[in-house]
């Protein structure tokens, strides 16, 4: 009975020893390397797609698992512990996976090599989920080109160029357009993501800080729902920060007869809407200064009479003479002088007569310059200043009887009020017939 019972004992281990030898799992590794590319296409061969993620499994049911698992919105998010390998394509669309690791009981060349069986994964915000659609398989020790995938958009993405220019300011040449405002503005534009299948999906908000010209990307469903033949409506509003605003949003029409131009009241309330479609679409915003800058005013005194034998314009009598700045009443009557340093500036003589060159005297510039008016209310393309250009006669430094002076105003078409788009005024030779 011993014996026997040795007997079976030393044929179980050789027995176990023999079947752990042939079924020693072994663990091998490999890559796989592929290229996505757009289904719509048009070029040979098809254009690849950047920033695709590729996610690879070696079980099909866990990847069908996490593709069912996606709601349709939103970045997909794959269970943590799925998937064996990822990677993003580059810009021509291709990927390489390396070092991918599995543990095979049974491989196809024994312990020196083994093939697998791979189901991957395809997101792009704006192509979404998609399984492989060739049967893929890698080979231990290697990395094997095993993927070419097409993926069809199911979202489109849209370039706004966005301008913002000034309303109050005369249409260039070559652009027909006014040109475009030197400050900072906050611009927001609202894109809807709803579709039939999913209609509760909120709209996106994009961002940026604009000075003159920017660009904002936007990206929608390629079947939105509520529009007309799926051209999407986006939404913009725009405006600078804080209290003391330079400029504020306003409307543009220019057609004859129905001209607005009129500040926006509420911006928030009642955005700026667009319909938008293809690559890149242009977008014009309108603003309007509430600031505004004084145009410096220039212009000849000219009261004196040349001494015989000269061609000189006036005489050195209109030299040296104060020119003030003042305000005009609201009855349209001649103010104060402004409280700025350049609301006072001197004639002078331009020109030396030498050689028997002529001399205009009585010239003076500058007047005005740096002063700035605050209007947040003109419902017209301009606001305009009515001014009064005082000479101080008697050299007093205030208003005297004795004082001419040139009224700039809105009721007069010569020598009309300054204007909000004007960068400079010259109000010419002021003869005697044409001062008070």
């Amino acid at each position: 009975m011993k014996k026997s019972w040795k007997y079976i004992s030393v044929y179980g281990i050789f027995v176990a020893s023999v079947y752990l030898f042939f079924s020693c799992s072994a663990v091998f590794e490999g890559g796989a390397s592929g290229k996505v590319v757009d289904a719509e296409s048009t070029e040979t061969p098809k254009a690849g797609i950047q920033d695709v993620e590729v996610y690879v499994y070696t079980s099909e049911y866990k990847r069908n698992e996490d593709y069912q698992l996606y709601n349709g919105y939103g970045k997909f998010t794959p269970s943590g512990s799925s998937y064996i390998g990822h990677t993003t394509t580059n810009s021509d669309g291709n990927f390489s996976l390396g070092k991918l690791m599995w543990e095979s009981d049974k491989p196809v060349f024994g312990k020196t090599g083994d093939s697998i069986p791979v189901f991957l994964l395809f997101y792009h915000e704006n192509y979404g989920l998609q399984k492989n659609d060739n049967y893929a398989v890698i080979l231990s020790d290697s990395v094997s080109y095993v993927v070419y995938q097409e993926m069809t958009a199911i979202r489109k993405t849209t370039t706004l160029n966005i301008s913002i220019l000034d309303a109050s300011q005369d249409p260039e040449t070559a652009t027909r357009l006014p040109p475009a405002i030197s400050q900072p503005v906050n611009v927001t534009v609202c894109v809807p993501q709803a579709t039939s299948e999913n209609p509760n999906v909120p709209a996106i908000k994009k961002e940026a800080t604009i000075t003159g010209t920017g660009t904002i990307t936007v990206s929608y469903p390629r079947y939105s729902s509520g529009t007309t033949a799926n051209i999407p409506e986006i939404t913009i509003t725009y405006g600078q920060s804080g209290e003391n605003t330079a400029y504020k949003p306003c409307n543009y029409i220019t057609t004859e007869g129905s001209e607005n131009y009129s500040f926006i009241a509420n911006i928030q309330a009642t955005p700026i809407t667009k319909q938008i479609q293809g690559t890149a679409v242009p977008i014009q915003l309108y603003m309007k200064p509430t600031v505004i800058s004084m145009p410096p005013i220039s212009g000849q005194l000219c009261l004196g009479t040349p001494a015989s034998g000269t061609n000189d314009e006036g005489s050195t009598a209109d030299d040296n003479v104060k020119v003030m700045l003042a305000s005009v009443t609201n009855d349209g009557t001649l103010g104060t002088v402004l409280n700025y340093t350049s609301a006072s500036v001197m004639t002078a003589p331009s020109g030396n007569g030498a050689n028997g060159s002529r001399v205009i005297h009585g010239r003076f510039s500058g007047l005005g310059q740096g002063i700035t008016w605050t209007d947040s209310s003109y419902a017209g393309k301009y606001s305009t200043k009515n001014v009064a250009v005082v000479f101080d006669m008697d050299n007093s430094g205030t208003i005297s009887t004795n004082d001419r002076y040139y009224l700039l105003k809105n009721d007069e078409s010569i020598n009309r009020a300054l204007r909000s788009n004007e960068t400079a005024r010259d109000v010419g030779k002021l003869t005697d017939s044409k001062l008070e």
